[in-house]
């Protein structure tokens, strides 16, 4: 599969995580793969992975390694399967022991001159992670926006080290890359980072053909626009620790629990709105009514960020009787909403205010009704 067709992917398992949940997944058995039909990702036993990740990109400068591992326990109990990083920061910025990982002056990093104690750092923390079943999604030289990144031109001029190394110095450093963390199962790499690549795009192109060489295995992607939760590991992060216990954060572990008792890999957005009809909302908005649908119909799920009444064509579902439950994402327990026979449309009202999933399934297939959420493996 063409790499760069797998963000959209990533992107649209958040959206499709809305899904009512009681079963705990079985470990996932690393490196992931491309499903055989080419819209999610799987692991060796081709079971679907749920690509549920938290952004502590400066988790590698910011943190020392039990700092690190205490984070990353904390982000696995909160039902979290991936972290997305960034591989050397920002440019200029040290680890927590004060090195760079290139020698070099910044601008100046010469991909050459690797720094041993850095990267040794950093494979003992992606080793912490692969011990805790957590993917980590690794992006090795972040291109940034704002002139904070590794590729294009600063405000002087100056080439920014991507472009200053050169293409082919660029692809060695993705075959020295593959080659040291390609014994790692639970990598994957993002090229780019809050940017296209046209400020240096052979030499990113380069980076992936080197990675590509040394670890075939690992699936790579690219970052061209912003993803950041509140809970990111920023330079001003020191309440690291108070922010990872947000509400949101915590709420997540229901998001999760919701989509591992359903078949969430089968879920289709109703980017059309044949199944949600009416009442959604203004498109791009926050108020946005969302819904997805399985591909055989046998369920469908709504999520409304404030209630309203939400009108749903029935006859989408397979079956002939539906049965249709609201899930609280804030406190991870639901209630039914009953059954309907009449397969036509049907308007459905939250029971209060906040926001909520709607769950609609063909009674046939008897899914429970969640009741809260279990702590994860």
């Amino acid at each position: 599969m063409n790499a760069y067709r797998l963000l959209p992917l990533l992107c649209w398992s958040v959206l499709a995580a809305l899904t009512v949940g009681h079963r705990l997944p079985a470990a996932t058995i690393f490196p992931l793969k491309v499903s055989e039909n080419r819209r999610h990702v799987v692991d060796q036993r081709n079971t679907p992975f749920f690509y549920h990740a938290d952004t502590a990109w400066l988790l590698f400068n910011k943190l020392t390694e039990a700092e690190a591992a205490e984070y990353l326990a904390a982000r696995r109990s909160q039902g979290f399967t991936a972290l997305q990083v960034q591989l050397t920061g920002f440019l200029g910025m040290t680890n927590r022991a004060g090195q760079l990982p290139f020698g070099g002056t910044p601008p100046e990093q010469n991909f050459s001159q690797p720094n041993e104690k850095f990267f040794g750092h950093v494979d003992r923390v992606v080793a912490e992670a692969e011990r805790k079943g957590l993917l980590l999604a690794i992006a090795p030289t972040w291109s940034g926006c704002c002139g904070e990144g590794w590729s294009g031109k600063g405000k002087d001029g100056s080439l920014k080290p991507l472009n200053l190394n050169g293409a082919e110095a660029s692809r060695e450093l993705g075959r020295w890359l593959g080659k040291r963390y390609g014994k790692f199962a639970n990598v994957m790499w993002i090229l780019g980072g809050d940017n296209d690549p046209d400020n240096a795009r052979a030499e990113i192109r380069a980076l992936g053909l080197g990675l590509k060489e040394n670890a075939p295995q690992q699936l790579i992607t690219y970052h061209a626009a912003s993803t950041h939760s509140s809970t990111d590991v920023w330079p001003a992060a020191e309440s690291w620790r108070e922010v990872l216990e947000l509400p949101g954060a915590n709420s997540l572990k229901h998001l999760r629990a919701l989509l591992d008792s359903r078949a969430w890999w089968k879920l289709v957005p109703d980017v059309n709105n044949v199944v949600a009809v009416e009442g959604r909302g203004a498109f791009a908005t926050n108020d946005y009514a969302v819904t997805a649908l399985a591909l055989d119909g046998s369920f469908a799920f709504s999520y409304l960020p404030t209630k309203r009444t939400l009108t749903i064509d029935l006859s989408k579902i397979s079956g002939a009787i539906v049965t249709a439950s609201w899930f609280n994402p804030r406190t991870g327990e639901a209630t039914s909403a009953g059954s309907i026979a009449a397969k036509k449309r049907h308007n459905f009202e939250p029971p209060t205010d906040g926001d909520w999933v709607l769950v609609i399934d063909d009674a046939n297939k008897k899914s429970t009704v969640p009741r809260n959420s279990p702590e994860q493996p």
